[in-house]
């Protein structure tokens, strides 16, 4: 009977499961089918065997390398300015101060607001002719071009993520600080604890779970990143802003569908790789431990 009651239990993951095969499993696997094959537009439906030959044309180019230096620089300084700044973001709400709930609602504005739109914000903020940075920076003497110069338009769109996605950090890490016990806090105090090492000994060591979550989740994601830095630079200038997720798209634009298709599945392993590293970092005994 226990084993007919667990089988049964089981079935209410079918609407799921009919759902997400259909949009997840089957285009994954179609995925994995065209980054074996030479498969362009114009021979879509005749396409020949490639086997790992996509792959080893991609690490073989300084397209690939270039792209996954970007993304790699860009990803490592966004996820670890949003936690940053989120945990401290989080730290600060939870004192109790006048308007709190009015700047709660002004912080989570940029996670509400779509990317694209964001996109062209700042490409309108952006632009040398009629942008408003490009006039405050004239204003100050500072002549800079900012999305014709590679190292300021990188910095660009690190800023801007930084901007948008620092309030889903924030808002994670609150939810987690909120279910620290208060008399834990209320013991450490007793115990002689200093703000210092109430947050190093007793807060951080309870919001290392949740800040996995939040890190993981942002490097996942900042692998992704594709709508306002595409909106925005299209990749420029010349290759400074091509994350990968770009440069899946001008494949993918160019009609070369295998080597799209092997990019974003190298993008994916990568991705699952780093969360992984990153769980292993925070959860290690060493910090729960010391």
């Amino acid at each position: 009977m226990r084993k007919w009651a667990i089988n049964r239990n089981n079935l209410f993951l079918l609407p799921s499961l009919i759902i997400l095969i259909p949009i997840s499993l089957i285009p994954f696997l179609i995925i994995i089918y065209f980054s074996l094959l030479n498969i362009y537009t114009f021979n879509f439906y005749n396409p020949s065997w490639a086997g790992l030959n996509n792959f080893i044309n991609l690490v073989s180019g300084p397209d690939f390398w270039n792209s996954l230096f970007v993304s790699g620089l860009y990803v490592t300084v966004v996820v670890g300015a949003e936690v940053i700044f989120g945990l401290l973001l989080a730290l600060f709400f939870n004192y109790n101060f006048y308007g709190k709930s009015v700047l709660f609602v002004i912080i989570m504005i940029p996670v509400i607001i779509s990317q694209a739109v964001v996109g062209y914000m700042f490409l309108i903020m952006l632009s040398d002719m009629f942008g408003i940075v490009s006039y405050i920076l004239s204003i100050l003497n500072v002549k800079i071009s900012i999305l014709g110069e590679r190292a300021a338009a990188l910095a660009a769109m690190i800023l801007i993520d930084i901007l948008i996605w620092t309030p889903y950090c924030f808002l994670v890490i609150y939810a987690g600080l909120k279910t620290v016990p208060s008399a834990v806090l209320e013991a450490a105090k007793i115990d002689g604890a200093t703000k210092y090492k109430l947050f190093r000994y007793v807060m951080l060591p309870l919001l290392l779970p949740i800040i996995t979550v939040a890190v993981i989740f942002r490097t996942i994601d900042a692998f992704k990143t594709f709508d306002y830095v595409y909106i925005i630079t299209g990749g420029g200038p010349g290759t400074a802003t091509t994350t990968l997720s770009i440069l899946i798209y001008k494949y993918f634009d160019s009609g070369n569908i295998g080597m799209s298709s092997a990019l974003s599945l190298l993008v994916l392993i990568m991705a699952i790789l780093l969360s992984r590293l990153y769980y292993s970092f925070l959860v290690s005994r060493r910090w729960q431990t010391t």
